[in-house]
């Protein structure tokens, strides 16, 4: 524990730090790749179709509050206007390039913005949907309780369930 700091707050410190030390260090030694991927991803998406590069979803955060999370867009414009949807293997509302987005992870890349805001950290519980993190917390007691971390780029589920 630091000084006369509760166990949380210390914990809280000691992950920004870990948070911001990967993406100094990763943008630092990786921005070689970076440069390109932050210039040639944004060009594919917007030359398929012509359309919004990001894509942007409410959240549920760290305590309940709400963010908008920022990826790249992998489907058709407006496939939300026929209602959310889990998506499939073979959905047709996937774009080309966002299949390979999709299937490299790199669509969550412009979620380090999410981070680099401290609405997100590197490893937590995954920020579900605002509806479906209410949805679940009406019928699994105490899933509110996964809120009271910042959630996270990966986690547990995501390793044990990919």
């Amino acid at each position: 524990m630091l000084g006369n700091q509760s166990p949380r707050i210390a914990s809280s410190r000691y992950k920004l730090l870990f948070d911001l030390t990967i993406l100094v260090l990763a943008h630092l030694l990786m921005f070689p790749l970076f440069l390109p991927l932050w210039t040639g991803i944004p060009i594919l998406i917007w030359l398929e179709d012509r359309g919004p590069v990001f894509y942007r979803q409410q959240r549920a955060g760290k305590n309940g509050r709400i963010f908008s999370i920022l990826k790249f867009r992998t489907m058709v414009i407006d496939a939300e206007s026929k209602g959310p949807a889990w998506t499939t293997e073979a959905d047709p509302r996937v774009t080309r390039v966002g299949r390979l987005l999709r299937r490299t992870a790199l669509d969550e890349l412009p979620e380090v913005i999410n981070i680099w805001r401290r609405e997100m950290s590197f490893v937590g519980p995954r920020a579900l949907g605002v509806q479906e993190q209410q949805s679940l917390e009406q019928v699994i007691p105490g899933f509110e309780n996964r809120l009271q971390i910042l959630p996270g780029l990966t986690g547990l589920a995501q390793v044990y369930n990919p």
